[in-house]
């Protein structure tokens, strides 16, 4: 009997994903605003505020599989930063809802006056999109991202690496590749 029932939900729960592994090709645009919750700074735990992120990030999907590149500046505890996030997921469609799962690495610059220095970010996010209709959606996510600048020890006499908990608020815009 307990065999029957984990096969149903199995069973359930793949005919409910199913529309998003037969949906085409589609891009769209995500437009977020990303307050960062800083849990460690320096090696040491210091939760708060870390800063602050506007993004926009374009992105390709097709079936389960989603690709995004895009464009994220904000604050940061060392000054302002811009960040170029890369991510690769997967997502499953529960209409009207689609969650996504997400891994990233993202490359950037801190920008001071002096100059301005590399840094690099890798963690992963989950996302929670409400789609209000078939082009337009509303999303909440929630990540970890671990971000390391290697030179401003150089030019500080500061350790700077962080791990951030981001969460983001923004609106989709998505269309059917031709």
């Amino acid at each position: 009997m307990k065999r029957l029932m984990v096969s149903l939900a199995l069973s359930a729960l793949v005919s409910l994903a199913a529309p998003a592994a037969t949906a085409g090709p589609r891009f769209g645009i995500d437009f977020a605003l990303s307050p960062q919750v800083g849990i460690l700074y320096a090696g040491k735990a210091e939760v708060g505020l870390s800063g602050t992120a506007l993004a926009i990030e374009p992105f390709y999907q097709h079936g389960i599989l989603r690709v995004e590149a895009g464009m994220e500046a904000g604050s940061s505890p060392i000054g302002w930063q811009a960040l170029a996030p890369l991510r690769l997921g997967a997502r499953w469609l529960f209409a009207p809802f689609t969650i996504e799962a997400l891994a990233e690495v993202a490359p950037g610059i801190a920008l001071f006056q002096q100059e301005p220095l590399f840094l690099i970010g890798a963690g992963a996010l989950g996302r929670f999109i409400w789609n209000a209709t078939p082009s337009f959606g509303v999303f909440a996510n929630l990540g970890i991202r671990y971000t390391l600048c290697p030179k401003y020890i150089d030019s500080s006499g500061i350790d700077y690496s962080s791990l951030d908990l981001p969460l983001s608020l923004g609106v989709r815009w998505t269309f059917r590749a031709r």
